[in-house]
């Protein structure tokens, strides 16, 4: 299952994503898509819970991607992210990867690292146990931040295993910029500086 969260006043930056989304594969999606306004305008973590127990209660749904309204893709990202093995005993995996490693592997690589850390709901695929153990959760049931829903992982499951994908094949672009015009060395809070860039195609990772 594949969402899109957002709010109403956002059309422009939805419209954006949108486009980069379509270029990065989001028509070849297989399984429910969907779009997810926080029409009330509850809250980011309410509208967040909110997209869970819609994926939980879909037939059929084994893993959820769920991304941002302010984000960019690399071409065909989206089929990458729905064809590739994720890593096993992992909880939660993010397609948006912040942090420059000391040894940068070649080809692709998935980083793993406790749920404790784990801060970022940019763009990320989580398999239904994770699901389920989030809603049975008190904590969530007595959640009361309107927004930081990003950090129930870190409170509910801490030494969960949560792999980071390297390079980021997602760019947060309310801040930052991507991989080609911005030096490695260069940390901008919010964006990712391993992003490839939306005209780097994600399958030259394994080719």
């Amino acid at each position: 299952m594949f969402v899109m969260m957002s709010c109403p006043g956002r059309e422009d930056v939805t419209k954006r994503t949108n486009a980069s989304l379509v270029a990065g594969g989001l028509r070849e999606w297989t399984g429910p898509v969907s779009f997810f306004s926080d029409d009330k305008r509850r809250g980011q973590a309410a509208a967040f819970f909110d997209v869970l127990r819609v994926a939980e209660a879909t037939s059929g749904v084994h893993t959820l991607t769920l991304v941002e309204d302010d984000i960019a893709v690399a071409k065909n990202a989206l089929t990458y992210i729905s064809t590739t093995k994720l890593e096993e005993d992992v909880a939660l995996t993010s397609w948006f990867y912040q942090q420059i490693p000391a040894t940068r592997p070649v080809g692709h690589y998935f980083y793993i690292d406790k749920a404790a850390v784990f801060s970022c709901n940019q763009a990320i695929t989580m398999p239904m146990q994770t699901i389920r153990t989030l809603l049975a959760s008190d904590i969530l049931k007595t959640w009361k931040d309107r927004h930081l829903g990003d950090m129930i992982f870190s409170r509910v499951m801490p030494e969960a295993n949560v792999a980071y994908h390297f390079p980021g094949l997602v760019q947060h672009t309310g801040v930052g910029r991507s991989m080609a015009d911005t030096p490695l060395e260069f940390v901008t809070p919010g964006g990712s500086p391993t992003f490839v860039g939306e005209d780097f195609d994600a399958f030259d990772l394994t080719r």
